[in-house]
């Protein structure tokens, strides 16, 4: 048989059930289109979120914390942690950097002044001081994170997103306020004032004073809430700010370590010392948990559906084999190849597989847009989310129109080959012919 004969034979089968391929067409699209937002979703977890919680929580790294006790409603910590027990840490065996986070010993607050966008704010700060490589991923381009060499430069800062996402989604929402991008932030100026807190909180050991600062860049680590300053800056701020008998000292340290095996060694001293030792991998580890288990739901959910679809796809496609059962056992009977019977069971499914996949995609991506425009500035403003979860990249419509094709195929080549395979004098035999 020529080809040309066996599409003309084929779009007289198909034409000739307009009602069950109508049928076939809405259970393959819907099935389709539910593979391919499961499948954008789980390329989402895979490509962008989890990277981004494996860069928040290195599996190498253990934080030192002093110990927390809760007491009724009040929680109770150790003294900050000193210099010489940070030297000490850096003195065990398996431990090959330790970065340690200092906290300020004084209240601090900011005025983020910009006439030019209608902005202005005064609020307390949380102010930290840490070393560069701490935040040398979140630095803005050609930016560096170092003390200053004159005090008439710009201090350095280092936000965290957390406190951004604060301001666009809470103060600028509620006070009518633009928000702010994380491109326009980075080089933006502002005031610290040292010393003075906007609500009356601590007390300092000196007149406040102002000092002016500049954005470098952000941070998504949640240990660095708040403003981050280079480490020797802050100390001697506290030096000048600490009031009498205020807690100075490092509020956690950043240990990296050469082994997972190390762990124990550090967490061991840690326990003598009255700190707690959190092992990064085990935060990560319930997090990815979370990822897991959400995307196991999400696989479930389209299962379900899946199977219930594949139900009314195999009894309507069953149907229009069986209906055609006679004519292809006489084509068989006058001289027509098992191989051809499979091309036009094949073709059937091809018929209903490819206006099923176009319309799909097509869902697929009416979606993405229409959940872009409602939420997609929302979804850009949050930190903890990363990368643009409604973005559509070709390997989803790809695997989209894949799947559509083979959940065609598989019931269209089980129902055609009996035909195919089966002798003529069998077919011959049967009543239906």
């Amino acid at each position: 048989m020529k080809l040309r004969s066996l599409l003309w034979l084929l779009r007289r089968d198909v034409f000739s059930q307009k009602t069950r391929l109508g049928l076939l067409i809405l259970c393959i699209g819907l099935s389709s289109f539910l593979f391919g937002i499961t499948a954008a979703a789980v390329s989402y977890t895979q490509r962008e979120l989890r990277p981004q919680l494996r860069a928040l929580f290195p599996e190498s790294r253990v934080v030192l914390r002093p110990a927390r006790a809760d007491v009724l409603f009040l929680r109770l910590e150790a003294p900050r942690i000193r210099e010489e027990m940070a030297e000490q840490v850096r003195a065990l065996d398996g431990v090959e950097r330790v970065l340690p986070q200092l906290a300020a010993a004084f209240p601090v607050s900011a005025i983020l002044d910009r006439p030019n966008l209608d902005i202005y704010f005064e609020t307390d700060v949380i102010l930290f001081g840490v070393d560069e490589p701490l935040v040398e991923e979140g630095l803005g381009a050609d930016q560096r994170f170092l003390p200053r060499e004159s005090p008439d430069d710009p201090l350095p800062v280092v936000v965290s997103e957390y406190f951004l996402d604060a301001y666009n989604l809470g103060f600028a929402e509620t006070a009518g306020l633009p928000r702010l991008s994380r491109h326009a932030v980075v080089g933006m100026e502002f005031q610290l004032i040292l010393g003075e807190s906007t609500i009356g909180l601590g007390e300092a050991g000196a007149r406040p004073r102002t000092v002016r600062s500049r954005i470098v860049g952000l941070v998504s680590d949640p240990l660095l809430i708040g403003a981050i300053v280079p480490r020797e800056e802050l100390a001697e701020f506290n030096r000048e700010f600490a009031a009498p008998g205020s807690q100075a000292g490092y509020a956690a340290l950043h240990v990296d370590i050469e082994s997972p095996e190390d762990f124990g060694r550090v967490e061991e001293f840690a326990r003598a010392n009255r700190m707690s030792a959190r092992a990064q991998r085990d935060v990560l580890e319930g997090y990815l948990r979370i990822v897991r288990g959400v995307e196991m739901g999400l696989l479930g959910a389209f299962g379900i559906v899946a199977l219930l679809a594949s139900v009314g796809l195999f009894t309507t496609t069953a149907a229009v084999i069986r209906d055609r059962r006679p004519a292809w056992g006489l084509h068989r009977a006058t001289g027509l190849s098992g191989f051809w019977v499979l091309l036009l069971g094949s073709g059937h499914a091809l018929s209903a597989a490819i206006p099923s996949a176009i319309i799909a995609c097509g869902g697929i991506y009416g979606a993405s847009r229409g959940l872009g425009a409602l939420v997609g500035e929302t979804i850009a403003d949050i930190a903890f989310i990363p990368g643009n979860p409604l973005a559509l990249s070709w390997e989803v419509f790809a695997a989209t129109a894949g799947f559509a094709l083979l959940f065609a195929l598989v019931p269209a080549v089980l129902f055609s080959f009996p035909i195919a395979a089966g002798k003529v004098q069998k077919l011959l035999g049967e009543r239906s012919l």
